[in-house]
């Protein structure tokens, strides 16, 4: 099953990220990931937003490119963002193509993902 492969591809590289929920999907037994980890954003280049004097999300997100390469992140969150989306670098990306995974789409603006 396509579940079983995805994990048996990523789960090494993906064990420190965050953890594994066994669920049941149709019958089968598989694997829920719940990602733990947050990559640090470049402060520099990062503009937040505010309303009324408060911080309401970001306008613009950059992550900090050698936090990501110095922690081997493959998926992380973004704590200015408000968790509230998952991120890949590319490492994952690669990983994903180099184990014909589908089913992802890569987006290169962090913060307009339905366009």
């Amino acid at each position: 099953m396509a579940y079983q492969l995805a994990y048996d591809a990523l789960a090494a590289d993906l064990k420190h990220e965050g953890e594994f929920l066994p669920i049941t999907v149709d019958g089968q037994s598989t694997y829920l990931f719940n990602c733990q980890s947050f990559a640090a954003e470049d402060r520099s280049l990062t503009e937040r937003n505010y309303l009324d004097g408060e911080p309401d999300g970001v306008r613009s997100l950059v992550f900090d490119n050698a936090d990501i390469a110095n922690n081997n992140r493959c998926v992380f969150r973004s704590k200015l963002q408000g968790c509230t989306a998952l991120y890949a670098s590319e490492k994952f990306r690669l990983l994903c193509e180099k184990h014909n995974l589908g089913g992802l789409k890569f987006e290169t603006d962090l913060l307009d993902i339905f366009e």
